[in-house]
């Protein structure tokens, strides 16, 4: 599921702009103000996020340096996503591309930055046969090595809250090295079954996360990594100072040079380069401080032991992973950070989109035309017959009486009608109204998990666009993990949305609303982009921009004002 999104430097958005992405989330402002801008970067993001397909897709965009934005001397493209990282909290990734590649991935949580990933390329163009065996691209790590650590500190672990109330209650396995093959005898998984509600490797990770809680409550928290030995003597107090400073130095500038001979992988999968730098970040970190103490130290013999903090981060390993081999493989508390999926494959691979172009009024539909409700329909025989229960529900919504019936002929043409008391009634003799929002239901039936929907209420009567909110909400309880983004220009859709939420039948975080403004009107105090949201009471927390909803209003001023004057 995506819930949230910021970009920096496409089209119309020169600024970082975030938009929370709810089960409905509109998108609403004048024409030309930008609103297909969002829904163009989805189309484009759906077919990847290493670098974009502007081949294939329905965005209709023709290269990377036309998507940014027009008055910026950035040559950048920055996207945002949250991470869905098993263990770590609100932990956020950003991609910065240039020239249509990744060249720099970076770690966020609460704002702040916990490491930066740059893959550098310094050569004049991109082709292995030129570039093979010259040094042209690098690969750099600064890890803010401070704030992993306070993470480490707060130990606030996603994993831990559906059990959280159950803490006090239970004794807390604890164990120096859960990497131990003889772990899941030892504590034996089985018997977590019943408290884990879930698989034998989902109970290890639980245990190991308490163990880990555990093992951070006895820390005292003064970040150091490591302790120093001089001549087999502990002297970290001595130098603690020191080392806190040279670990941070460090830790902020690690690098990796690839294998030239052997670019395979490497050079064409940036994400794969992120995850293999991982692999060694603490025994490069290790031998660096401990160069720096030799050097400064000389004639004397000097070496660097892990503290618990560092074996807890770096060397223990606490939590199951499918490796596709082995479900009980288990991998470091540091390895969190890449072990989520970088591409967001699963999420993006949820987005469909249906289009202003999507009905018509003919009697026979084929297979494929520049209409959506041709194939939706073939679509629908194929595959939509159990959702015909919900299908009949919105169909009583918009007050029409009967089942909608599709039939197939020669598994080429369909013709879809009504039947009603033994009538039946061909779509095309609903009205046009009806055409172009049947497309749309057939869509939310099935469509993946994350639907935009383009100008829903074209060609739609006042109250077929205040029935389209009754559909949305029927969607949403019919299909929760469903979300929708909705390009409107309808004041009767949102109207209609602000009723439902203070009548309590849709919750106040199911909508928000993001106006577009028309450039005229961007100020310091007005953004291009306006967050607003529903209250609990059907209130919205802004208000709209210059002549958008109100247009209605300054016409009967207007026409108030005529009839005084004619009066007169």
């Amino acid at each position: 599921m995506i819930n949230k999104i910021g970009v920096e430097n496409f089209r119309v958005f020169k600024e970082y702009t975030e938009f929370e992405i709810r089960p409905i989330t509109l998108l609403t402002g004048p024409n030309n103000s930008g609103k297909s801008s969002l829904i163009k970067l989805f189309l484009l993001i759906k077919k990847g996020l290493f670098n974009f397909n502007f081949k294939a897709g329905q965005h209709n965009l023709e290269d990377f340096d036309k998507i940014l934005n027009w008055n910026s001397e950035s040559k950048d493209l920055i996207l945002r996503f949250k991470a869905n990282i098993p263990v770590f909290k609100d932990v956020e990734v950003e991609y910065v591309y240039r020239n249509n590649s990744v060249q720099k991935i970076t770690l966020f949580s609460q704002k702040v930055r916990l490491l930066s990933y740059t893959y550098k390329i310094d050569g004049p163009n991109l082709d292995w046969d030129v570039i093979a065996g010259n040094d042209f691209y690098y690969e750099f790590l600064d890890v803010n090595i401070e704030e992993i650590i306070n993470l480490l500190y707060n130990s606030d672990f996603e994993i831990l809250n559906p059990w959280k109330d159950f803490v006090p209650d239970h004794p807390l396995p604890k164990w120096v090295k859960p990497h131990r093959d003889d772990l899941d005898k030892e504590y034996n998984i089985e018997n977590y079954k019943s408290f884990d509600h879930g698989s034998p490797e989902h109970a290890l990770d639980l245990k190991a996360t308490y163990a880990l809680f555990n093992e951070i409550k006895k820390l005292k928290k003064n970040y150091l990594l490591y302790d120093l030995y001089i001549e087999d003597q502990k002297c970290t107090n001595d130098h603690k100072e020191e080392l806190l400073k040279v670990q941070k130095q460090v830790f902020s500038s690690l690098n990796f040079e690839e294998d030239h001979e052997d670019p395979s992988g490497y050079y064409t999968d940036v994400f794969q380069s992120f995850s293999d730098s991982f692999l060694d970040v603490e025994d490069q970190a290790h031998q660096k401080i401990e160069e720096y103490f030799i050097d400064k130290i000389p004639n004397l013999k000097v070496t660097l032991k892990e503290t618990m903090l560092n074996r807890i981060l770096f060397l223990e390993k606490w939590f199951a992973y499918d490796n596709s081999t082995s479900l009980l493989e288990k991998i470091r508390l540091f390895d969190q950070f890449f072990n989520f999926d970088l591409d967001f494959h699963k999420e993006l691979n949820q987005i469909d989109f249906i289009s202003a172009n999507r009905g018509n009024q003919k009697r026979v539909l084929q297979n494929e035309s520049e209409s959506e409700i041709d194939k939706l329909v073939a679509d629908f025989v194929d595959g939509g017959e159990k959702n015909k229960e919900f299908l009949h529900s919105v169909l009583k919504i918009l007050g029409i009486q009967g089942e909608l019936t599709p039939e197939r002929y020669e598994n080429t043409i369909s013709v879809v009608y009504l039947i009603h008391e033994n009538q039946k009634i061909s779509l095309a003799d609903l009205g046009y109204g009806f055409s172009q929002v049947i497309p749309i239901i057939l869509k939310i039936i099935m469509s993946k998990d994350f639907l935009i929907i383009e100008e829903p209420e074209a060609n739609l009567h006042p109250s077929l666009q205040s029935k389209f909110a009754d559909i949305l909400l029927a969607a949403i309880n019919e299909y929760p993990d469903k979300q929708f983004l909705i390009e409107t220009h309808s004041e009767y859709l949102i109207r209609k949305l602000q009723y439902l939420t203070a009548k309590k039948d849709l919750k106040k975080d199911d909508t928000i609303i993001y106006y577009f403004n028309s450039d005229e009107f961007v100020s310091s105090n007005e953004p291009k982009v306006k967050k607003i949201e529903i209250t609990e009471t059907g209130n919205l927390t802004d208000s709209f921009g210059p002549g958008f909803f109100d247009e209605t209003t300054r016409l009967q001023f207007d026409l108030m004002k005529i009839n005084r004057e004619q009066k007169n």
